[in-house]
């Protein structure tokens, strides 16, 4: 039991019980809870610090596995963008061999994956389920397509004579990508080492290598010049719908003027005549007066990866070989 306390009342002249101080009672219970809302911090503190719940240890292990599974998905979404870039050239240059004309760029990649990665959970979950919408109809729609350029372009037996007027062929047997010596083009000429345009393609062969009409036609030129400049010995075909395709630098000419000639029928030999510096076939095909890439018609011998490797040949400048 404690003690009561007194204190001398001078009024009085007697000693009286003390009275409760409430501002020290007010200060000291204040002081208590500081006290105790500090300790019970530095307690939850050291708890976090030292004490792992099994929840905490789970959402860890899902955040080092969220982290990994992130710098995956930056890898995925770089060789996505890549191969979707490669598909849009070879989009391209399939449509510019169809339609001979280059195709719009209005479509655009408008998102990319650093932009993909920076969104929020939810945003990001919404976005995912709209891209995985978005593929889906462009599958579909990409099976479509392909069903009806395979109706609209596949040839029939009937077919076949028409599509025989079209330089399709490659003018040389056994032409490999690594034979073109030079491409369409802005190329170096060998005789002033200036920057010129190269209206054909220059494929190297041994003197003496057959040379074949590409296309079904009418010879119009089988010209033999000596000359040591110009073309030499040259032939010109004429094909349908405006086309022509010329094979300068020849050793032989095998064809008359005026002759018709199938597609794969022997016109000449390859050499060295006119201005040239080795032996080899200057290729040229002429469309409406318009000289085009005739690398862009070699469609009926050469596979994919072959078409890829020749495309990329054919983009780099170099000495032509007349």
């Amino acid at each position: 039991m404690s003690t009561p306390k007194y204190y001398y009342n001078p009024k009085t002249l007697k000693y009286e019980p003390a009275g409760v101080p409430w501002g020290s009672l007010i200060l000291y219970v204040c002081g208590l809870a500081c006290f105790g809302l500090l300790f019970f911090w530095v307690l939850l503190m050291t708890q976090n610090k030292l004490v792992e719940t099994d929840r905490e240890r789970k959402l860890r292990s899902e955040n080092l596995a969220l982290v990994a599974h992130k710098g995956r998905v930056q890898q995925e979404l770089g060789s996505v963008e890549l191969k979707l870039a490669s598909l849009a050239e070879r989009e391209t240059a399939l449509h510019k061999r169809i339609f001979l004309n280059e195709r719009s760029q209005s479509i655009s990649q408008q998102t990319h994956g650093k932009e993909l990665l920076e969104y929020e959970l939810p945003e990001y979950s919404t976005l995912i389920d709209e891209l995985a919408g978005k593929t889906e109809l462009a599958l579909a729609r990409a099976s479509t397509t392909n069903y009806e350029f395979s109706r609209l372009f596949w040839p029939k037996k009937r077919d076949m004579p028409d599509l025989q007027q079209y330089p399709t062929l490659i003018p040389v047997a056994g032409f490999e990508p690594s034979k073109l010596a030079c491409g369409f083009g802005n190329q170096i000429n060998p005789f002033n080492k200036r920057l010129y345009q190269h209206d054909g393609i220059d494929i190297v062969a041994e003197r003496g290598t057959a040379v074949r009409a590409t296309a079904s036609g009418r010879v119009v030129a089988a010209v033999r010049n000596e000359t040591p400049a110009g073309f030499g010995h040259y032939i010109e075909i004429e094909h349908a719908n405006g086309y022509r395709t010329r094979y300068a630098h020849l050793d032989e000419v095998s064809v008359r003027y005026y002759q018709n000639v199938k597609q794969g029928d022997i016109i000449g030999t390859i050499g060295t005549s006119g201005g040239s510096i080795s032996p080899h076939l200057h290729y040229e095909i002429i469309h409406n007066q318009s000289r085009m890439n005739p690398a862009l018609f070699f469609i009926e011998e050469l596979n994919e990866s072959e078409l890829q490797q020749l495309a990329e040949l054919g983009r780099k400048t170099k000495q032509s070989l007349d």
